[in-house]
This record gives C-alpha cells, structure tokens and sequence, in this order.
C-alpha cells in the first residue's frame, strides 16, 4: 500500500498543480517543486507483525481445508476466503481470547476485523484499554 504523500505525488504528476499547468499553457518549463512534498512518507501504522505471524500460523493450523500458512493472505476476508468456517473460528476466538486476553464478539469476524491483519489491529487496541 502506497503513502499519503506518494499518492499524492502521483496525482500531482498526472494532473499538476495550477502553476504547473498555466507554465504548460504557456510553453514554459516549471521548476516550482509542489509545497510539502519532500517530507519523508508517513509511516504506515498497522499491526505488529509478530501478531499477524502468530494469528497466520493459528489458522493454518485450525483449518480444515488444510490450508498453508504461506498461501494466507492476511488483507482478506478469512471467513469469504475459506480460511476458517463456524467451527474453526469459533476455535480461532477461543484462543485469542485465551493468548491475548481479547474477547472478540463473532460480528467482528464479518465486521472490521474480518481479516488477519483486521483481527490483529482489533487485538492490539482492546488489549491497549
């Protein structure tokens, strides 16, 4: 996933800035460099990746299609990918309730934290409170 400041980077190239495009009309060069921009990108803020690694593994090991820890893509639905069915993720709270002391309501598996990366980001904030 791209940055805030590289996105828009790429919307200033396609489309310039005012001055960029009034230089354009008027076949001058502009040397003006967009006000802002050459900060370092923002650091995307996500879940820990050891939390990810462990819920990834937790799921390769409940389901029951058998499905490889590597072939988890952790951005998707783990419910509409057949990672996990009722059962197992019945199985998939249980533990992180018992690992991480998180009570996950089961709505939140088809709500904001239906995905692995969802699922740890839900994790790290309610065991911030």
């Amino acid at each position: 996933m791209s940055s805030l400041a590289e996105r828009v980077r790429s919307l200033l190239g396609r489309f310039g800035s005012r001055s960029d495009s009034a230089a354009a009309a008027s076949g001058e060069a502009s040397d003006a460099a967009p006000i802002g921009l050459d900060a370092a990108p923002l650091a995307r803020s996500g879940p820990p990746a050891e939390l990810v690694h462990v819920l990834r593994r937790r799921v390769a090991e409940i389901s029951d299609r058998g499905v490889a820890f590597d072939d988890i893509d952790p951005t998707v639905s783990i419910l509409d990918y057949g990672y996990v069915d009722s059962v197992s993720s019945v199985r998939l709270l249980g533990f992180i309730e018992e690992r991480y002391g998180v009570d996950v309501p089961e709505t939140e598996l088809v709500g904001r934290a239906n995905s692995i990366e969802g699922l740890a980001e839900y994790i790290e904030r309610e065991a911030a409170q």
